[in-house]
């Protein structure tokens, strides 16, 4: 929160993480489900959470993509086998369903072909080929300033323990709005 409310105070932002409107996450995976799945969604990922031990992730680095600030993380071997899991038995729940600004991004020249494929098929910019693991830090107005932005930021490495999953709405940008639901792991 303190990385997002700093690169506010140098560049028009579209959001800045506050732990309230606004909540740090690491996404594992975001879709659109029919509401009528919302219930099959939050009881699969009960479901799957019983068998997922408490793991540990590191960040790497800082990156820009469109405009985003991400604080990137390892793709451990846990983190990735949890997207896997989650997106295998998720995806097929969204019915095809994608969310408004990714389906947006399809007929955007600058975002990468490998988004609009896991857009597709996934509805989902960052899904299983196209997973990274990250903390969206903010947007930026301006997408120039996206690189310059980083300067703000510096060089820091983070080291914690994740000890379960929420279930939450997709607010502007991808950010999380609302927790819906917090499962511990085993």
């Amino acid at each position: 929160m303190t990385w997002s409310r700093e690169v506010a105070s140098e560049y028009k932002t579209d959001f800045v993480l506050d732990g309230k409107q606004f909540y740090p996450h690491i996404t594992i995976y975001q879709a659109a489900y029919p509401d009528r799945n919302l219930p099959y969604v939050e009881k699969q990922l009960t479901e799957l959470v019983k068998y997922v031990k408490p793991f540990r992730v590191k960040s790497t680095t800082f990156s820009t993509m469109v405009g985003f600030i991400f604080l990137n993380f390892t793709k451990s071997e846990e983190l990735i086998s949890l997207h896997k899991q989650i997106v295998e038995i998720c995806n097929p729940l969204r019915e095809g369903e994608g969310i408004p600004a990714e389906l947006k991004n399809l007929t955007d020249p600058n975002v990468p072909e490998f988004i609009k494929h896991s857009i597709r098929t996934y509805g989902s910019a960052l899904a299983m080929e196209a997973y990274m693991p990250h903390i969206t830090i903010s947007r930026l107005q301006n997408r120039q300033d996206a690189d310059r932005a980083l300067e703000v930021l510096g060089k820091t490495e983070v080291t914690f323990d994740v000890h379960g999953i929420s279930l939450g709405n997709i607010g502007i940008d991808g950010s999380v709005n609302e927790i819906f639901k917090e499962t511990p792991f085993r």
